[in-house]
């Protein structure tokens, strides 16, 4: 049975949606993300969005690691971008935090027919926060990248 990308993708999903206080998206965010809440309760006067992470699906590309004698089974070196966003920079540190703490070193469990090692931040790749102010409200934001190794 081949690897599912697909429920690695939802596995994935499933687990940061687990995370409170971050509004989790797939692929695209709406075009009015939750607005941000004062100590009170009340919705931020400026605006601002409230946390969110949007994960993206890939592709993953096959790797001969692990490969067996007869070249059966299937590995697949597979990548989850994720992006963290919030209306201001703190709350955006905060997410990127949580998002991170609940993905590093996580493996997803109970796929049909393989298995994987832990999410890891892919070497060599360091963004910095950034503010966009294509949008309205402005946001800051993050992009991540994580990967794993699956294999039947």
């Amino acid at each position: 049975m081949p690897i599912s990308r697909e429920e690695l993708y939802a596995a994935a999903v499933d687990r940061v949606t687990l995370l409170p206080g971050i509004t989790v998206y797939q692929g695209e965010v709406p075009a009015q993300p939750p607005v941000t809440l004062d100590s009170g309760g009340e919705p931020d006067p400026a605006g601002r969005v409230a946390p969110y992470a949007v994960l993206y699906g890939s592709a993953g590309a096959p790797t001969a690691g692990g490969a067996s004698l007869n070249d059966c089974g299937d590995h697949l070196d597979w990548t989850l971008p994720v992006t963290v966003a919030a209306g201001y920079q703190r709350d955006l540190l905060d997410a990127i935090d949580l998002v991170h703490n609940q993905l590093y070193r996580w493996h997803p469990t109970g796929l049909t027919g393989f298995v994987t090692d832990g999410f890891r931040p892919v070497p060599g790749f360091n963004p910095s926060t950034r503010r966009d102010d294509d949008v309205d409200p402005p946001r800051h934001f993050l992009p991540l990248l994580y990967r794993l190794i699956a294999t039947t």
